[in-house]
């Protein structure tokens, strides 16, 4: 049985959507006085994996039509 998995880049904005909280989950960590980040700095980081993840699993095909 095939299971053909398609993987697509991910679009510039769901990257630094990203990135933005990965990066705020990195300033929780290091900077461990800050009351929302810094609890929730686990969270922002899975979050920022499954949006990344889930552009490049689900996304649809953005290449040019084939003709």
């Amino acid at each position: 049985m095939k299971f053909p998995l398609r993987l697509h880049a991910p679009s510039t904005a769901k990257f630094l959507t990203a990135l933005l909280l990965f990066a705020l989950a990195l300033f929780g960590q290091f900077s461990p006085e800050t009351t929302f980040i810094g609890q929730y700095q686990f969270w922002l980081a899975i979050a920022a994996f499954v949006i990344v993840t889930l552009d490049c699993v689900v996304a649809p095909d953005r290449s040019p039509a084939r003709r």
